[in-house]
């Protein structure tokens, strides 16, 4: 894929108009794409509070490709929170793949506070 961090938004909002599967391809493509690139981090990340599920399910499939602690915070934060299951899991499958160390503990502690509350 030849397109850049900037075209993520636009690339996304296509979604509108599609089946799931095209959500997890773009997904994929995108994480593959953009993998150590902040600038599609930041895009990813601002997606996952879209109104529209599919393009927070394709987010939180290619955050699972971007390492650094910004996207695991965020994938911890859809995985707890989103209001959509299938969003929820797609965060959660990214998090498994996620290659930031200390993502587990991470994940483990949120889920110790959200219990306490």
């Amino acid at each position: 894929m030849s397109e850049s961090a900037a075209d993520i938004p636009a690339l996304l909002a296509r979604l509108r108009d599609q089946n799931d599967a095209a959500a997890q391809q773009l997904g994929l493509q995108l994480g593959n794409a953009n993998t150590q690139s902040p600038a599609a981090a930041l895009h990813l990340i601002a997606a996952l509070d879209n109104p529209e599920r599919k393009v927070r399910w394709a987010a939180a499939v290619a955050l699972g490709f971007i390492s650094g602690w910004p996207s695991a915070r965020a994938l911890i934060n859809t995985a707890l929170r989103d209001g959509a299951i299938e969003v929820r899991a797609r965060a959660q499958e990214a998090l498994r793949t996620h290659h930031e160390p200390g993502v587990r503990e991470m994940l483990l502690a949120a889920l110790a506070d959200e219990s306490a509350a």
